[in-house]
């Protein structure tokens, strides 16, 4: 998986520098993408594909604040493994880590829903219709946001991507911290993860 981790992390820088000068795309309803309150909670069902098999669970997250520090308590199962574990909310982008030392279960989970192509699109409108795309060959992307959608009660937009031999698409509410649902699909591995929140309290 580092190839496609290299070209998504590429891909990103040139798309946030792209995005800080244009000025078309200022943002009036952006997506407050990791931007926790503290005491939401998420529960998705996963499903993780790869040429071993399928196997499938839950995941789930849940927020907690005494005032001047945020938790978050991780609860994951898929196939015949599971995991649990607490730990301190010191930032969204050290989150993933610390999850994947403390569970390293779900370390395609964690990849899926943090991975650096979403913080591209912060202080980004998302309409309907919105696309854009870059590059050459195996290093091209394309991004589009295509539809409505919605889970477990909560609207929101339906964004394709496509970068080299990754596929991602995701539903996104604005105001929802962290992505409905999720989709990746590396062509070149065969492998592909699928997460729907199923759960959620803001």
């Amino acid at each position: 998986m580092r190839k496609s981790s290299r070209i998504l992390h590429r891909i990103a820088t040139a798309i946030i520098v792209l995005l800080t000068i244009a000025t078309s795309l200022s943002a009036q309803n952006p997506w407050k993408l990791y931007e926790f309150n503290g005491t939401e909670s998420f529960r998705y069902a996963i499903k993780h594909a790869t040429s071993d098999g399928v196997k499938e669970g839950q995941f789930s997250m849940a927020m907690t604040s005494n005032g001047t520090q945020s938790s978050a308590t991780v609860e994951a199962a898929l196939g015949d493994a599971s995991c649990q574990s607490t730990m301190p909310m010191s930032s969204p982008q050290v989150l993933p880590q610390q999850m994947m030392m403390q569970c390293m279960m779900i370390a395609p989970v964690a990849m899926a829903m943090f991975t650096p192509t979403w913080a591209m699109f912060m202080g980004q409108n998302w309409e309907i219709g919105s696309k854009m795309s870059m590059g050459q060959g195996t290093d091209r992307f394309s991004f589009e946001v295509t539809s409505e959608c919605s889970h477990a009660g909560v609207n929101g937009v339906l964004a394709q991507i496509t970068a080299g031999d990754v596929r991602m698409e995701s539903c996104v509410a604005v105001d929802v911290a962290l992505p409905l649902a999720v989709k990746y699909a590396d062509l070149g591995r065969g492998e592909e993860i699928e997460m729907r929140l199923t759960a959620y309290t803001p």
